[in-house]
């Protein structure tokens, strides 16, 4: 496995992210974690915000893997939503870690169908890949350092003990 960011580079990562989101957050602005670390990092970059703007921003969680194609694998966990405010006329920002494919996104934007509808929807991550295979926009993006397909592994503090991201080895069977 190969250290993508420590923890110190992960904690610049979310300075940088919520400084680009200080430029534009008002009292509308609500950040939706795309699964459980999606809201990790959002629950952070909201601490942050509000030190620095005094402005607390509504933090949910959005499960998505009802809404993401199946994969080859047999077990898929499925979490829960955790959206106990209103969407509606609010500016959404799905924070999560990794942009690869654009595909976790697209179902984000497929189960929001399930909620109110907000004024806009804008992205956030801290690692994107510079190859999307969608038509993403992603506004707030810590680092591009992603130029093939490769996958990643975050952790954080709150669930794993350590703060790191790291590259996967691909084994070839």
């Amino acid at each position: 496995m190969n250290t993508v960011l420590n923890e110190s580079q992960l904690e610049e990562s979310i300075f940088s992210l919520t400084n680009q989101i200080a430029l534009t957050l008002t009292k509308d602005t609500i950040l939706l974690g795309i699964d459980l670390k999606g809201k990790i990092l959002a629950k952070r970059i909201a601490d942050k915000l509000t030190k620095l703007k005094s402005i607390s921003p509504k933090v949910g969680q959005l499960e998505v893997s009802l809404y993401k194609p199946i994969e080859e694998t047999s077990y898929m966990n499925i979490g829960q939503s955790e959206i106990t405010f209103s969407l509606k006329n609010k500016t959404v920002i799905l924070v999560t870690p990794f942009i690869i494919t654009g595909k976790t996104i697209l179902a984000a934007l497929v189960a929001l169908n399930d909620y109110d509808v907000p004024n806009s929807i804008e992205c956030c991550c801290i690692l994107s890949s510079q190859n999307l295979k969608r038509p993403i926009l992603t506004k707030y993006i810590a680092t591009t350092k992603i130029k093939a397909k490769k996958t990643f592994t975050i952790n954080f503090y709150e669930s794993d003990g350590e703060d790191i991201i790291i590259e996967n080895i691909l084994k070839i069977v």
